[in-house]
């Protein structure tokens, strides 16, 4: 865990160097993506390489979130292809009409923002070549959270609480893995019928897209 001072007094440093304020929302932000993944010593070598590599433009005037982990190798990219994997594999063992359990709420929230689990199983190998990099970003800049603890399948989407709908694939479980995180979906009964609550639109916004909007409205 990156000290809260140091990290305060190495942004000022990059706020001079590169000509930008940073307003307090952003930096609560940027220490709360950053400092739970790095301690003082890598912190300061990240630092140290954004100053030697990053060139400012018009729209992207200070350093984002992820450089700080890229710079450090903590990027958390390896377990996004991971991921990534896992989802392929549910595509083809499971299909559309299930719902699934990843044991990632990262995954989770990832696939909602892309539209669901539906409209995953969609994509052909020419849409993953067109947007992997940005489902990576994306799922990197998720935060876990075990109120995204499955995704819906058209079986339950569809059901609205009227039949009795199996529980979720758990994936992980069926690759012979354990959960990347512990989610809690209750399973009093095997066969229950309920309503999702994933299906209302994912209440959260892509995380690097939102900073970069608070920075590039800052003049530098």
């Amino acid at each position: 865990m990156v000290n809260k001072d140091l990290f305060k007094t190495s942004f000022k440093m990059l706020m001079n160097l590169y000509g930008t304020e940073i307003n307090e929302e952003a930096f609560n932000t940027y220490y709360a993506m950053i400092a739970p993944k790095l301690d003082d010593i890598e912190f300061r070598e990240a630092t140290s390489k954004i100053v030697q590599t990053f060139v400012p433009t018009s729209q992207v005037k200070f350093p984002l979130p992820p450089m700080f982990l890229d710079a450090t190798a903590k990027s958390g990219t390896p377990r996004a292809k991971q991921a990534i994997s896992n989802l392929k594999y549910a595509v083809r063992r499971f299909g559309r009409y299930d719902s699934v359990n990843f044991g990632d709420s990262k995954l989770h929230q990832t696939v909602i923002f892309y539209g669901g689990w539906t409209e995953i199983c969609k994509w052909d190998d020419r849409e993953w070549g067109m947007k992997e990099k940005s489902f990576i970003d994306t799922y990197n800049s998720m935060q876990e959270n075990p109120k995204y603890d499955h995704l819906a399948g058209i079986h339950e989407a569809n059901n609205s609480g009227r039949f009795n709908v199996e529980p979720p694939k758990l994936v992980y479980e069926v690759q012979g893995k354990r959960p990347f995180e512990v989610l809690e979906y209750k399973q009093s009964v095997p066969m229950v019928a309920y309503k999702s609550r994933h299906h209302e639109k994912l209440d959260i916004s892509n995380v690097s897209e939102e900073i970069l909007t608070m920075i590039g409205g800052l003049d530098g």
